[in-house]
């Protein structure tokens, strides 16, 4: 895991890693103390229900807003008003993102239209345990899959349920316990390791 004082060009080792296209990338982040809650391999995790254990992200720094995180959502995830844009940017380990725990119409009924048809695997970013609304460093990739969505009903019910699934060679995220010994696919080549 890329560690505090490590980034990508002075430890490529622990910090290199991006998501490799074969799943689209969900704009929510999970904190790494989710991740420690999960069971061990074979299986998923509970479910966790964003905004309220996780946040909603651009990808990038620019502003967490609706539009932005829409905007990265898959073109083909549409509500009866509005499309995702299909515009994901680079992303890898290292890189600040902006954050928003809101829980927006908008944003849940795009991804509701991803779930009616069937897109429900991405690959979502993992960061520290901090609280929304604020830039975030992503640590790593996850693998998840979108269990349902709530658009109606009280607040506290509204958002995105998800699961993570254990990693697997090939899914597009570097998650451990890959690394580039066990998998370059996902992790990249082997460089020396930093100290």
């Amino acid at each position: 895991m890329c560690e505090t004082g490590e980034n990508p060009t002075s430890c490529p080792a622990d910090c290199m890693g991006s998501p490799s296209g074969a799943f689209p990338v969900l704009p929510v982040t999970l904190g790494s103390c989710l991740l420690d809650e999960a069971p061990a391999c074979p299986g998923t995790s509970r479910l966790i229900h964003i905004p309220f254990e996780g946040c909603f992200t651009s990808l990038s720094d620019a502003v967490a807003s609706d539009a932005n995180i829409v905007n990265v959502l898959p073109a083909t995830c549409c509500s009866p008003t509005l499309c995702g844009g299909g515009q994901t940017p680079a992303l890898s380990v290292g890189d600040a993102i902006a954050t928003e725990n809101g829980n927006s119409a908008s944003i849940l009924s795009v991804l509701l239209d991803c779930v009616n048809d069937h897109t429900i695997e991405f690959i979502a970013p993992v960061t520290a345990c901090t609280p929304c609304n604020q830039a975030q460093q992503v640590v790593g990739f996850v693998r998840v899959v979108i269990d349902h969505i709530v658009n109606t009903g009280p607040a506290s019910s509204k958002g995105v349920y998800l699961r993570v699934l254990c990693p697997t060679c090939g899914d597009g995220a570097c998650s451990a316990p890959e690394d580039c010994r066990s998998c370059n696919a996902d992790c990249g080549p082997c460089t020396p390791v930093c100290e």
